[in-house]
């Protein structure tokens, strides 16, 4: 018997980890990521929390806080699952798009993540979900692009051009399309990050019209070496179920490896050895793998078990295996395929059912890359050889890989294209697409969760001549849906149908940053400190800046004096002058630097608000007049950088132009209402004169 330590390997890693940005990545830009099985918790508090660097637990008062203001700041932020499994509440910041792919499943697992300086890819076998990423036996490959770094560059335009093959199965709507803008973006941003040539990893892609991953592989062997590899090491969960005629995958590699007299096959699986040595082995795969034709295969065949309760800290721990690897040797050459393909038809690309998957296949030579083919050829599972008659083993596989999450929910019929949030007058309004001819059940109705009566009914659809598009006006005061639920006539269950916003301006702000006052806004914007940690702080006194200490030490602070004219003017001035200081990553911190809680519009109104409230007419037109002409003077001195990873100067400026025109407009309006002549004159003269001619520069 042989028998490999299970302590922990060299370069095993806990999955999550692979979330959180390198030293030196700068700012998020964007994440995309394709799973099978999803949870949507999962990925908003561990995968993303990781991703933007937030710090607050999500069962903290600050988490909505700082989620928001991370969030808000990012361009794209998605996830790609298959549409039997796509469902779950989230927040709106980010967008769940279901997939469809016909007669096969979305079962590759690709993680892309985007920073100023940084390019993360990582292709493997884990779900994103609590057992994929936290309990399971999994593997998975990372590619790091960055300045100098060694990641090949051949691996990258296959992976991004696969991605958007996938985000075009879900079509045009605006979910698709901010995925394929970040997908351009790194594209571009990366095209000088890492090395020429292969370094030795190629991607192999499985979809419906592309080659085999068997024939993908004996394509790449061959360029390397003429000879037929030696020996094969399957690791794999799940293979062709018992009843099919042909195992297909198992034929085809026996004929690939049979020319070579001295052949063998590890097939690495799950098993239950039994308690006495008489006792029966239950081998969880198919019996196919141990039938053979002496005529295609004189070949060895040798069964290991996974070992798939190693011991931590002396407990043994239930680590179920889900990794999915074919090792080759031979030739002087190790080489490992590792991904999301098991070693079944569907999952190899060989039947008429065909999955989208993705792998990485590596390759080492045994003289010049010792370490690394070391690596390859220890494989990435820990096993014991199975030994016994094989006369007494039960197979018993697991079933297909279909059903690896277990008991299903329906899937959202085809003809419920897409929902859409948008803006409307008074609120926001639901945009419903229907296909008929994709197929919608008879007696469909479509709910918000948990709530009655339903928002859409099949009936009266019909009845109004089945039109392609339904718009449903969600009022003001409703808490936004991210999701609605689908029922028919005899679904044992509603199907999930997840929302996605028009554009992220649609979102208003958490509870706690509407509205805000003057003072509070000012805080906030002359604080370098996150702002969640500023609001909470300010409003609770933890700040340093309480008033009755200041009163103990300085007599002048016993007079408020934020009420003064010329004092309000210095603090706003002050605050201001910080809008212009800080680089603008991406078009979603733009909306959010200019148009979100704490912009200049924000600013603007809450100027508005609080002069509105003094007794003095007069003086309150007076005070709006000269403050909002300031804040329009702030902003035309803004000189946004312009080289990358910041957004083009030009856009950035078209952007402020605007608001500079709309804060304009409403000092113009206050300055009407004002008595003194000079005061007008300074407004309607000398500062449109002073922020026209800045903006005629910007323009120039």
């Amino acid at each position: 018997m042989r028998h490999r330590s299970s302590r922990q390997r060299e370069g095993e890693r806990v999955l999550l980890d692979l979330w959180q940005p390198p030293d030196g990545a700068g700012s998020p830009i964007g994440c995309l990521a394709s799973s099978y099985t999803f949870s949507a918790s999962l990925f908003e508090e561990e995968c993303l929390a990781r991703f933007m660097g937030i710090e607050s637990d999500p069962a903290s008062r600050d988490w909505l806080i700082e989620r928001e203001e991370r969030m808000a700041a990012v361009d794209c932020m998605a996830a790609l699952v298959d549409a039997q499994h796509c469902r779950g509440r989230r927040s709106l910041r980010w967008d769940l798009l279901p997939v469809r792919v016909g007669n096969g499943i979305l079962h590759a697992k690709i993680w892309l993540m985007l920073w100023n300086h940084h390019l993360r890819v990582v292709v493997g076998s884990a779900n994103l979900t609590e057992e994929g990423c936290r309990k399971n036996q999994e593997v998975v490959g990372v590619l790091d692009y960055r300045e100098n770094s060694s990641a090949p560059r051949n691996c990258l335009s296959p992976l991004l051009g696969f991605l958007r093959d996938i985000v075009e199965l879900q079509g045009e709507g605006p979910a698709a399309k901010r995925c394929q803008s970040l997908l351009v973006r790194a594209q571009g941003m990366s095209r000088r990050w890492g090395q020429a040539g292969d370094g030795g990893v190629t991607p192999v892609l499985i979809a419906p019209g592309r080659q085999t991953a068997l024939r993908q592989l004996q394509r790449r062997w061959g360029r390397q070496t003429k000879a037929q590899p030696q020996m094969a090491r399957v690791i794999s969960p799940f293979f062709d179920p018992p009843e099919a005629r042909l195992n297909a995958p198992v034929k085809a590699l026996r004929k690939w490896l049979s020319p070579n007299k001295q052949a063998r096959i590890e097939w690495c699986v799950s098993a239950d050895l039994p308690a006495e040595p008489s006792g029966t082995t239950h081998i969880k795969a198919p019996q196919s793998l141990l039938a053979r034709d002496e005529r295609d295969w004189q070949g060895d065949d040798v069964f290991l078990r996974v070992i798939e309760n190693p011991k931590e800290n002396g407990i043994p721990q239930p680590r179920p295996l889900h990794a999915k690897a074919l090792g080759l040797s031979g030739g002087g050459w190790e080489a490992m395929m590792i991904g999301s393909s098991n070693f079944t038809s569907a999952g190899l690309g060989m039947g008429r059912r065909v999955n989208w998957e993705a792998n990485l296949f590596y390759m080492a030579n045994r003289r010049s890359e010792r370490k690394r083919a070391k690596a390859l050829e220890r494989g990435v599972v820990d096993t014991e050889e199975i030994i016994g008659d094989r006369h007494l083993w039960q197979w018993a596989p697991h079933g297909d890989e279909a059903g690896e999450a277990g008991s299903q929910l329906p899937i959202l019929p085809a003809g419920f294209v897409r929902a859409v949030l948008a803006q409307a007058e008074g609120g926001h309004e639901l945009r419903l697409t229907f296909d008929v001819g994709k197929g919608m059940p008879e007696g469909s109705e479509v709910f918000a969760v948990n709530d009655e009566p339903p928002l859409w009914r099949m009936v009266s659809w019909q009845e109004q001549g089945s039109p392609s598009k339904v718009v449903i006006p969600w009022p003001k005061d409703r808490g936004l849906p991210s999701g609605l639920e689908v029922a028919w006539r005899d679904a044992e269950a509603r199907a999930w149908w997840p929302v996605e916003v028009k554009e992220q301006r649609v979102l208003p702000p958490p509870a706690a940053l509407r509205d805000l006052d003057i003072d509070t806004l000012l805080r906030l914007l002359t604080s370098s400190r996150p702002l969640h940690r500023v609001l909470f702080g300010w409003h609770e006194g933890v700040t340093g800046d309480d008033p009755k200490t200041r009163q103990m030490l300085d007599p002048h602070a016993r007079v408020d004096t934020r009420h003064f004219f010329l004092q309000r003017v210095r603090r706003a001035s002050w605050a201001l002058s910080c809008l212009r200081e800080r680089p603008v990553p991406t078009d979603s911190a733009l909306d959010w630097r200019l148009h979100g809680p704490i912009g200049p519009r924000s600013v603007a109104r809450a100027l508005i608000r609080e002069t509105e409230r003094l007794e003095d007419a007069d003086l309150a037109a007076a005070e709006q007049a000269f403050m909002l002409a300031e804040l329009a003077l702030e902003l035309s001195y803004l000189q946004p950088q312009d080289a990358p990873p910041a957004l083009p100067k030009k856009k950035v400026l078209a952007e402020v132009a605007q608001v500079i025109k709309w804060v304009m407009k409403e000092a113009g309006r206050a300055s009407d209402a004002v008595t003194d002549k000079g005061l007008r004159k300074y407004v309607a003269s000398s500062v449109r004169r002073e922020v026209n001619r800045r903006i005629r520069e910007w323009k120039a």
